[in-house]
């Protein structure tokens, strides 16, 4: 992934802040060795995920967004205004607009989390965050961020919102996770431990999800292993390994000039070992790319491995599979209980997580 920095004026503009479904097709497009050992195994749990009602959509939405018990919330791909609301067997329907500022910058990287009734709207290329109520177009709230734009978002409640942010100037641009307190326009927690390569997040690109249960945040990057976790101060925890820790998936980043911009880029090749992540009642759930040892190939080809690790104990728990749909991996997941919906390029299906009997 490249991203591109261009500074003017005190001004730096984050040029490539892309939704899941673009990163999809960079992981779907790049070369993903998958050694024949890999030196791990895997502990799968008596669990089956049987598919329940499939809402078939011809790469029409980005990202999932929220669920309820009764509410399955999507963001459309290329509307960034809109958001679809349907049951859980896709039988009703509704769809949701915002009168979201018609500006290059905010409509280029806008993320949607529904908390039914509320809607917290992330446009980190702004950066700033809007917030409105499924009942109305018009937004009850715009805050604008005081720093660089930001490359992950999440609502902490109480109008808190942790940000996964830059800090620094030109070639000495690092990253920190903090927590944002927009009507005081101050942050009451941060923690620069992430990545200690100032890179501009390249070698740590990844997924950030927040668990209420535990009030942690969780951070799991693409390109390495293990999972770091920040506790409800801010503060670093602790960072949990994972079962596939590999020497060789190794990632870090460069830089090089182009049109009088700096560019911040991979100078290894790429290796995606996690893909995306949730988190669930204290639980890391985490699909994972490297084939286990214990793992028949053609299995792996079919399905899609999901690791599930406890927050609080560090403990690795088991792993299940996901059926594929039309031979795709899915790009966006949430869990609700005993559920789990996937979307997937061309459609998003619903699946119970049931026990063998």
């Amino acid at each position: 992934m490249v991203y591109s920095w261009k500074i003017k004026g005190g001004i730096i503009l984050l040029g490539t802040l892309l939704p899941l479904f673009v990163v999809y097709w960079l992981y779907a497009t790049t070369y993903q060795p998958n050694k024949e050992d890999n030196g791990f195994s895997r502990r799968f749990a008596p669990i089956r995920v049987v598919p329940k009602d499939t809402l078939r959509a011809n790469k029409a939405f980005a990202q999932l967004c929220g669920v309820t018990d009764n509410r399955i919330y999507l963001q459309y791909l290329n509307n960034p205004t809109k958001l679809l609301e349907t049951d859980w067997e896709f039988s009703r329907k509704w769809s949701h607009s915002f009168a979201l500022p018609l500006e290059d910058k905010i409509l280029k990287a806008v993320e949607y989390q529904v908390d039914s009734p509320y809607v917290n709207i992330f446009a980190g290329n702004g950066p700033d965050i809007f917030q409105g109520n499924l009942n109305s177009p018009t937004l009850t709230g715009r805050y604008h961020y005081p720093g660089m734009p930001y490359a992950h978002s999440y609502a902490r409640g109480n109008n808190h919102f942790i940000l996964y942010a830059f800090y620094g100037e030109k070639n000495k641009i690092g990253e920190e996770i903090i927590n944002w307190d927009p009507i005081q326009n101050r942050e009451t927690g941060n923690t620069k431990t992430i990545n200690d390569v100032f890179d501009g997040g390249v070698s740590s690109d990844g997924v950030m999800n927040y668990d209420s249960t535990t009030g942690s945040t969780v951070y799991i990057p693409f390109y390495k292993n293990g999972i770091t976790v920040i506790d409800s101060a801010m503060n670093y925890e602790k960072r949990i390994k994972t079962i596939d820790t590999v020497s060789y998936a190794k990632t870090s980043g460069g830089e090089y000039k182009e049109n009088g911009e700096t560019r911040f880029t991979n100078n290894t090749p790429q290796f995606n070992v996690n893909w995306i992540a949730e988190t669930d009642q204290g639980r890391v759930y985490i699909n994972c790319l490297l084939r286990a040892d214990n793992e028949p190939r053609a299995d792996f080809k079919d399905y899609s491995d999901m690791d599930v690790y406890d927050i609080k104990t560090s403990a690795y728990l088991h792993s299940f599979k996901i059926p594929r749909l039309d031979g795709d991996k899915f790009y966006s997941f949430k869990i609700h209980k005993d559920r789990l919906i996937a979307l997937y390029p061309d459609g998003v299906v619903t699946y119970l997580i049931k026990k063998h009997p």
